[in-house]
Order: structure tokens, then C-alpha cells, then sequence
């Protein structure tokens, strides 16, 4: 028997800026290693109003 250790993704990100209203943000999470593809989710609850996600590029 032969067992492969793959590790898991690393997120990389730098604190978010504080918030003010009216003002648009840019805040970008990078993945690296592991075994993709991989998928972003909001596991409870929900992004807040007028937020949106989007993968790089689109």
C-alpha cells in the first residue's frame, strides 16, 4: 500500500480595510496548493447587501 500526503490550500490575504459607506472596495483572497479546483462559499448567512463575488478576471 502506498499513501500520497497531498496538502491542503493556503489562503493568503492581508487584513481588509476598515468600512465606510458608499465606498467600493477591492479585496482579493488568493488560494495556493492543494488539489483544486477549488470554490469559494459563504458557508451561513450571506454576503452583505450589495456585495458581490467574483473570481479574478471576470
Amino acid at each position: 500500500m502506498t499513501l500520497i500526503v497531498i496538502a491542503g490550500p493556503t489562503l493568503t490575504f492581508a487584513a481588509p480595510p476598515p468600512g465606510w459607506t458608499r465606498t467600493v472596495y477591492l479585496y482579493t483572497l488568493t488560494e495556493s496548493g492543494g488539489t483544486g479546483p477549488f470554490t469559494w462559499s459563504v458557508p451561513s448567512g450571506s454576503l452583505p447587501r450589495a456585495s458581490v463575488s467574483a473570481p479574478v478576471g471576470a
